[in-house]
């Protein structure tokens, strides 16, 4: 029962050290102190600030402190750190400082009653115990922080209004009237009986709480003492605020009568729901499409993509299936309400239904396969089957797992292993067995299952990190869901503000309250991040569980009989391997999964939860908060072994230094979208065929594989390997490609009549991508030429000029003066309107750019455009793409005073702009061309083939520190895609060709840019 959660608490008297409890009733716990190296270090610290000394905040664990002149009074408590979640954030500084506790291990505690680790941990595990029940275990987190924190430390009040925030939605939700006694008990006797202040959302949560005691009199008694302590704090104000995010319309009316001593009527005027932007202008007819998708044809799937299209499908059944959502409008919700609350609820869904997706797809293929009468043992030739098979092992053994933890928690005397399930078992209950299963499998499956990792396998320490941080993500979105508490009701807002214009009047004070509505996306999200040992923790045992429960069939031949022999062996194969001069744990999967890898494209449905937005994206207000609604993301796209970038974003973020990039992202994030629908018709329609258009890739490949050498000569056969290789490279790259762009329409097929949002963040560069990796404006052709904006403008005189020069920028005139491009467009108008007209039946010309869906999205908006009554007010959408010239050398050239360099990347004006990349071709060719002529061999080989396209990637890394041997790969790719004729000889191969280049590559660039090339 709920009573035995909150344990009746005793008054404690301060005691000094004479006074102390002995150590065998409560032994003092010692922190874990780093050494003296690592308390040394400090990355980019002013020399002014010491960070070696102690903080001020600390009392070290001995009887006197030869720094102070008397010694301080027990409970001995611990400062707030900077890597406490729950502490205020930092203030604006003019350096990042980084202390030790971010850098090397923080000071940890020895277990007492399986109370361990750091404050961080303490707060993690307070956080888990409260989301899954466990208040019990929670007030004894509560009890040992305030044995460990000083009474004013923000971090500590921070975690005491989370445990009562928890407590009093219970109350809330189940009127549990011995509940309600004992937080109040609670309150006055662990909080302000040891000397907690509390603050206004403290005083809040327990009015929210106390407004459902069944006396009346006694309520409105304990209301009025926490309104008079508040006033008494000075709080007053901020506790109305608070109060108008806990309270309904009737329980706020109630305090406004206690407070007020009369009535107050609350209007009852419809308002948004939320603040998600402002409502999309009406659509452009010229770029919506006329037919529903269900009117539409479906996409003619690829063979290899059938049940990862199926997962895919599941997550975009919110756009074609009502019930997918639950309906919850409310009564007095205008239509434009009603159809925001929806769009919110359909992104929900879309959001947290990956894995279930990826359960269901699994179940589908193996109920498929035995439906057809094929054995289990042939059936797990298929992937699906195979997890479906290991999910069936797995998530029994979690369910032991966490039922052992539990029992672990009802022991007096605990063993270690008790103490550990004690630790992590409430990490484990976030979520139910069956999706810690799903993302166990699918985490571990794509780390391990890419090419680039291939059968080296990973390190345990990766795996182990991943798996931690995307179960500790759909916790967090499930601990938002279930402790986001009653949102703001549409109906409230502005009979609210004049409410509190007449509270002001009444109180006299200066009551405000901030325009806003409240986002409970963000409530309980910001600074709840598991430290890196409790995720460690977590994925471990998940690891551990999935190497035991995952099992792969192989069956081998006995070279004696030739008898097929079927044998069960681990999936997932533990080794260690040395490097850097230590021993390394690795995990690979079994040689036969690689096997079938070659042979079956591994698909599991991760990174369907990144799809656009229904609604705007969560504005930046840290670095892991903002984007999307609950799968957390990055502000900043960094390796998760580069803890010291890491480190350094995040302490950046607190301090402010990041909020312009924020800024930026959230203009960049709140920009709507729409799927272009006359162009995805002619897509569709293209696609179906099964032909290639455009960029559309074809359906058959034409490749044929090389025939084996009749004749065994070692050169012969060895070219043939080659060739054999390079073929079926190619077959792979295509099938590849076919597979994604399969996924592209589909999406935009479901987002068809949707208007849209792209979420962004950052690399290292400070360079902006969209999160959605499927469809996005900075994806290829096909994906440019699909989408426009959502909100349209009229063209104006320079509007439909520039129109014209992006036509003939995609289609690949992109050389000449501006004039000249608009010539170029005005001449081939007729060709315009006939690609425009009749994509597929007519001549074809938008086939032969360089851009050719772009070109046709062109083609017929200028069209429309011409032929609408006045061409300067028609209202467009299509985005018109821009880019600079290798923006790396720009700076550059502008940093070190290069005016030749300037002229080569358009920084002084011109008629026809410069294009660095031919530039750089031409120098590279004039060298291969003298070396060709002296007889080298190599050069001669390479004579015609060195253009533009060769040298533009190694040009445009070479400033972000593009070493030789990464250009020598650049250039060695780009000849093999070019060039699949290349010769492939000892003495003349692509891979010495690659290092040639590359070095007349950065020869070239060090001759144009002197001044850029002295920085």
């Amino acid at each position: 029962m709920a009573v035995s959660c909150l344990p009746t608490p005793r008054l404690h008297s301060t005691l000094t050290p004479s006074r102390r409890p002995s150590i065998k009733s409560n032994p003092p716990l010692k922190p874990l102190k780093p050494s003296a190296r690592t308390e040394s270090r400090g990355l980019a610290s002013p020399t002014s600030v010491d960070l070696n000394s102690p903080p001020t905040e600390y009392i070290p664990f001995d009887d006197h402190d030869p720094r102070e002149q008397q010694p301080r009074t027990f409970p001995f408590v611990w400062m707030q750190t900077p890597e406490d979640p729950l502490s205020e954030p930092h203030g604006a500084r003019r350096h990042l400082i980084i202390r030790d506790s971010l850098v090397t291990n923080p000071l940890r505690f020895r277990s007492f009653n399986a109370i361990t680790g750091s404050p961080r941990d303490m707060v993690s595990t307070l956080k888990a115990c409260l989301h899954v029940g466990r208040l019990d275990r929670a007030a004894a987190v509560m009890q040992r922080m305030n044995a460990l924190y000083k009474p004013d430390a923000p971090a500590l009040l921070a975690a005491h209004n989370e445990y009562i925030r928890q407590i009093a939605w219970k109350i809330v939700t189940g009127r549990d009237q011995h509940l309600l006694a004992n937080l109040q008990k609670w309150f006055e006797v662990e909080l302000r009986g040891r000397g907690v202040v509390p603050d206004a959302d403290t005083y809040a949560l327990m009015i929210q709480a106390i407004l459902q005691d069944i006396d009346i009199a006694r309520s409105n008694r304990s209301l009025r003492r926490y309104l008079h302590l508040a006033h008494e704090a000075g709080v007053q104000d901020e506790l109305m605020n608070a109060l108008l995010e806990l309270l309904d319309e009737q329980d706020f009316g109630r305090v406004t009568r206690v407070t007020t001593s009369q009535p107050v009527a609350v209007a009852a005027t419809p308002t948004p729901k939320h603040d998600f932007g402002p409502p999309t202008a009406p659509s452009n007819k010229s770029n919506k499409s006329n037919k529903a998708p269900s009117e539409l044809p479906e996409v003619r799937p690829v063979d290899h993509t059938l049940s990862s299209l199926r997962a895919l499908k599941q997550s975009l059944s919110v756009f074609s299936d009502p019930s997918a959502v639950a309906s919850g409008d409310a009564p007095k919700s205008t239509p434009e309400e009603i159809v925001r609350q929806r769009d919110i609820d359909r992104q929900l869904r879309m959001e947290q239904d990956t894995y279930e997706s990826a359960i269901e797809k699994w179940r589908s293929d193996d109920q498929q396969l035995k439906q057809r009468g094929i054995s289990s043992a042939l059936a797990q030739n298929s992937f699906s089957t195979m997890m479906w098979d290991w999910h069936q092992t797995l998530e029994p053994a979690l369910q032991e797992e966490i039922k052992l933890a539990n029992e672990a928690e009802g022991k007096d005397r605990k063993s270690q292993e008790d103490d550990e399930r004690c630790q992590y078992g409430p990490f484990l209950q976030y979520l139910d067995p069956g999706k810690l299963s799903a993302i166990t499998i699918v985490t571990c499956m794509t780390l391990l299952g890419t090419a680039r990792t291939g059968d080296r396998g990973a390190a345990i320490s990766a795996v182990v990190h991943h798996l931690g941080e995307a179960v500790q993500n759909e916790s967090m979105a499930a601990y938002v869901k279930k402790a986001g508490g009653p949102p703001l009701r549409p109906q409230r807002l502005s009979g609210v503000r004049s409410l509190t214009a007449q509270l002001r009047r009444q109180t006299k004070g200066v009551f405000t309250m901030t325009d806003d509505l409240p986002d409970p996306f963000n409530q309980g999200l910001k600074g709840y991040r598991w430290s890196e040992p409790v995720k460690a923790r977590i994925g471990a045992i998940l690891l551990s569980k999935l190497i035991d429960s995952a099992k792969v069939r192989v069956f081998r031949k006995d070279p004696s009989t030739g008898e097929t022999l079927e044998m069960s062996q681990p999936a997932f194969v533990h080794r260690f391997q040395y490097g850097y001069g230590r021993r390394i744990g690795m995990i690979s999967m079994n040689g036969a999964m690689y096997d079938r890898l070659a042979k079956e494209p591994l698909a599991t449905s991760l990174e369907q939860k990144y799809l656009p937005m229904l609604v705007p994206p969560k504005p930046w207000t840290g670095f892991q908060e903002g984007g999307f609604l609950t799968s957390s993301q990055p502000l900043v796209r960094i390796h998760w072994s580069n803890v010291q970038n890491r480190n350094y974003c995040m302490v950046a973020a607190e301090s402010g230094d990041l909020s312009q990039i924020c800024a930026g992202l959230d203009v960049l994030s709140k920009t709507p979208w729409q799927i272009n629908g006359p162009v995805f018709e002619v897509v569709l329609e293209a696609w179906n065929t099964g032909k290639a258009a455009g960029s559309i890739v074809p359906e058959d490949d034409e490749l044929e594989l090389p025939s084996e050498p009749a004749v065994k000569d070692k050169a012969a056969y060895t070219n043939y390997l080659r060739e054999l290789r390079r073929i079926r490279n190619l077959k792979q790259d295509h099938k590849s490609e076919r597979c994604f762009q399969n996924f592209q329409i589909e999406i935009a097929r479901a987002y068809l009549q949707e208007t849209f949002y792209f979420p962004h963040n950052v690399d290292f560069r400070g360079r902006a991508y969209p999160i959605p990796p499927f469809l996005n404006y900075m994806g290829a052709d096909l994906c440019r030429g699909l989408l426009t904006f959502g909100v349209g403008k009229e063209l104006g005189a320079a509007g439909l000029r520039w129109l014209k020069i992006h036509l003939a920028n995609v289609f690949g005139y992109d050389k000449a003066s501006f004039e000249e491009r608009v010539s170029f467009v005005d001449d081939h108008r007729r060709e315009i309107y006939d690609s425009a007209s009749k994509p597929l039946d007519g001549q074809g010309w938008w086939l032969q750019a360089e851009d050719p869906w772009q070109c046709l999205a062109a083609c017929k908006e200028l069209r429309n455009a011409l032929e609408s009554p006045d061409p300067q007010a028609f209202v467009s959408k299509l985005a018109i793409h821009q880019d600079g010239t290798c923006n790396g050398l720009q700076h550059y050239a502008a940093l070190g005073g290069d005016s030749m360099g300037a002229r080569q990347v358009n920084l002084e004006p011109g008629d026809r702009p410069s294009d660095i990349y031919t530039g750089v071709a031409e120098l590279v060719q004039a060298g291969v061309t003298e070396d060709a002529r002296q007889g080298s061999e190599l050069a001669q080989a390479l004579e015609g083939r060195i253009s533009r396209k060769v040298v533009k990637q190694t040009v445009m890394t070479n400033v972000y520190g593009v070493t030789m041997l990464g250009g020598a790969f650049q250039v060695r790719r780009k000849l093999r895609e070019l060039y699949p004729d290349f010769p492939q000889t000892d003495a003349v191969n692509s891979y010495q060709a690659g290092f040639y280049l590359a070095k007349k590559i950065f020869k070239a660039l060090a001759n144009m840019f002197n001044g850029a090339h002295d920085i």
